[in-house]
């Protein structure tokens, strides 16, 4: 039997580690669907997941029926390590898969290689490696420039001696991991640069829900594709935490709102609340520039509600002042036919072709964004060209089935 046979591998049981579980943001939404598509083709016959936060349990009612008995979420209630060595033991888990675990800590890996167990770490962006993400408040990010682009300065800078320590110890714990995946060769090269993992890497292009690439919509949006576009619209998603870019968004509006008086800014994501310190932060922005009525801030939206606003938005921005690998919120836009305009910035130009799938912009240059927001806004063929170029190269790319043989192969070779 071929190794690359989906159905059958030597592996049985997986056990995979990440503060949020499978519920969450971008990162959960793909780790749920790679879970999925793994028990349902029978590649393992049991998942457990190990999380530091607790999940609502109506969100695990959202599981495919046929997979619910075999896969078990475990919430972390003792020691790291030794919670990790017993599940292990317990469930008789031959492979861990690692996320982001800024929260857990890498001592879950540790008990996972002192059992001899391969470990595969999924690289969704670069907090091992960033001194704001792992060893400063990751919501403070309040001196963008400290982060360097490239990180080839091979440490964290930013650190101090005793977080320099740490860090250093953090390293030696990633790089007893078997593989490493990243989302492309700029977090490779990144990486490799600060010596982690070396030569232990594999590209696998990251994926998005299956529902975005879906033809058929609820009455109440083929009603709304009848409606003309929220004239002037631009639309963010995620949250409003600095290192996102939503302040380059706001502090855009003034430079829109001269030449499109009416234009809107939809915020849309986690932080919204009227006493979130950085929804406040925002709107002292806009209050000084004039521009506190040309911003909506719509919270958190279902997956239905995302997609009419991506079908009714004039653009998606993506002005993220971070080291992100990916960003599964503009990917999803993409897919739905709405232009981007996202940040050359780490794995992301990787992804678009400027001025053909998307739009390209240097990382907190508001004037830039802005430009780019107008030159859309200006010529409707151009923003329909790259809408549909967008969508086409999204619907090939980032889709799970397209990936999962690569992804079940590297595991079978463990």
């Amino acid at each position: 039997m071929k190794k690359t046979d989906n159905k059958q591998t030597k592996h049985k049981r997986l056990l995979v580690i990440n503060d949020h579980g499978i519920f969450g943001g971008g990162t959960e939404n793909r780790i749920r669907t790679l879970l999925v598509k793994f028990l349902e083709t029978s590649f393992f016959e049991e998942i457990h997941v190990l999380q530091i936060y607790p999940t609502d349990a109506q969100k695990q009612e959202l599981l495919p029926e046929s997979i619910k008995a075999r896969l078990f979420i475990h919430t972390i209630k003792q020691n790291y390590f030794f919670q990790t060595r017993e599940l292990i033991q317990k469930h008789a888990i031959d492979i861990v898969q690692c996320h982001n675990l800024m929260a857990i800590g890498l001592l879950p890996l540790l008990a996972a290689r002192t059992k001899n167990i391969p470990v595969v770490f999924y690289a969704h962006d670069y907090w091992p490696i960033c001194g704001y993400r792992s060893f400063m408040d990751p919501s403070s990010f309040e001196k963008p420039q400290l982060c360097k682009k490239d990180h080839s300065f091979g440490r964290a800078i930013c650190l101090s001696l005793k977080s320099q320590i740490k860090y250093f110890f953090w390293k030696k714990v990633l790089n007893l991991s078997t593989l490493g995946i990243a989302t492309g060769k700029n977090m490779v090269e990144t990486y490799e640069k600060n010596t982690v993992l070396h030569e232990k890497w594999r590209i696998i292009t990251p994926w998005i829900n299956p529902f975005f690439f879906e033809r058929t919509y609820p009455t109440r949006a083929l009603s709304l594709r009848k409606q003309k576009m929220i004239p002037h619209s631009i639309l963010f998603v995620g949250s409003l935490l600095p290192f996102k870019g939503a302040f380059v968004a706001v502090q855009t509006m003034k430079l829109l709102v001269a030449k499109f008086p009416h234009a809107q800014l939809l915020l849309v994501g986690s932080e919204q609340e009227h006493d979130s310190p950085y929804r406040q932060k925002l709107e002292n922005i806009a209050t000084y520039d004039n521009t506190l009525k040309n911003i909506q801030f719509l919270g958190k939206k279902t997956t239905e509600e995302l997609r009419l606003l991506h079908r009714s938005s004039s653009v998606f921005v993506f002005p993220t002042v971070c080291m992100e690998s990916f960003g599964q919120s503009w990917a999803e836009a993409m897919a739905d036919g709405c232009p981007v305009i996202l940040t050359d910035i780490s794995t992301l130009p990787e992804y678009i072709n400027h001025k053909e799938t998307g739009l390209l912009i240097r990382p907190n240059d508001p004037r830039a964004l802005a430009e780019a927001v107008i030159s859309v806004f200006q010529n409707n063929d151009f923003a329909a060209t790259i809408a549909k170029k967008g969508t086409k190269y999204a619907r090939t790319h980032f889709s799970l089935d397209n990936t999962y043989p690569q992804i079940c192969t590297l595991y079978s070779e463990l």
